[in-house]
């Protein structure tokens, strides 16, 4: 099972980018936005990183979306 955890957090990751970019933000500005690290941003939206669900919340919110569109 854990074998892929690497292909959803890349595809999760790819769908937050996605939707920053959507809202013309760059990655500094969504990580002031939703209370978080640069670095883990970028880790998080490349897939390299799991997250914790508030944080999840948190990205949600910033871009006027649902948790459940980047599961």
């Amino acid at each position: 099972m854990k074998s892929n955890n690497g292909q959803y957090l890349k595809a999760m990751g790819r769908k937050i980018q996605d939707a920053r970019k959507a809202k013309g933000l760059t990655i500094l500005q969504f990580a002031n936005m939703c209370g978080m690290d640069f670095s883990n941003l970028n880790r998080l939206e490349n897939g390299q990183k799991d997250c914790h669900v508030l944080s999840l919340k948190a990205i949600a919110e910033a871009l006027n979306m649902e948790v459940r569109e980047f599961l």
